[in-house]
């Protein structure tokens, strides 16, 4: 299905292109769908991730260390800090502020 897709939708690209006289250079600097590939189903649908999976393998082969080096990079899940917080009777600033400084301490 991958393959057929992508057999018609250069065609297309092909087509217009030389109609409307288009740098094929300049068209194919740029995505081919509304999402990038690694992220879409054969559909064009957003792909579904187990996000524990992803965990996992983020966490693989790691080991503790004193010290951040200076390049370091963290992953927050910001739907679980949204998730887990109590704000029934708060303003949507006070909402992002309280995200914001979770965030920053983690």
């Amino acid at each position: 299905m991958i393959v057929k897709a992508d057999r018609d939708l250069f065609a297309k690209m092909i087509l217009i292109g030389q109609t409307r006289e288009l740098d094929m250079r300049e068209v194919f600097s740029h995505p081919l769908g509304p999402i990038p590939l690694a992220l879409a189903a054969p559909g064009g649908t957003l792909r579904k991730t187990n996000k524990t999976a992803v965990a996992k393998r983020l966490k693989k082969d790691l080991s503790p260390v004193e010290r951040l080096p200076e390049n370091s990079l963290t992953v927050i899940n910001e739907m679980a800090l949204v998730q887990r917080l109590e704000a029934n009777h708060m303003y949507f600033s006070d909402v992002s502020k309280t995200i914001f400084s979770t965030a920053l301490r983690v």
